[in-house]
């Protein structure tokens, strides 16, 4: 179950068959119970899936990119890039951006 609710391919269609709704209450019956050996995986999707519920009920075609714009350490940011990853092998997270924390980053003024 961890590896299907952590599956973007899995996340687009469930959004597309205007699920979206349906696929958090997947992540929330997921995550109660404690033997889930991914718990930290489903638990970074369902925060993910939950803040883009609106825009991926409209537009579940943007579901690698949404995922895109995590933070680089987040389970779905790793699960976009591993999908980039196979369609262009060169190309690699930011890995500036995979190691810094948000609270440590400082704008230049």
């Amino acid at each position: 179950l961890d590896m299907v609710l952590t599956n973007l391919a899995f996340v687009h269609a469930k959004c597309e068959a205007g699920l979206t709704h349906d696929l958090l209450n997947d992540y929330a019956s997921a995550l109660e119970f404690p033997h889930a050996s991914h718990l930290s995986a489903v638990s970074e999707f369902r925060r993910f899936v939950q803040g883009q519920s609106e825009l991926l009920a409209l537009h579940p075609e943007l579901t690698l990119q949404q995922a895109l714009n995590q933070r680089a350490v987040t389970a779905p940011a790793r699960a976009a890039w591993t999908e980039i990853h196979k369609l262009a092998p060169s190309l690699q997270p930011p890995a500036a951006a995979a190691t810094q924390s948000q609270s440590s980053f400082r704008l230049p003024w």
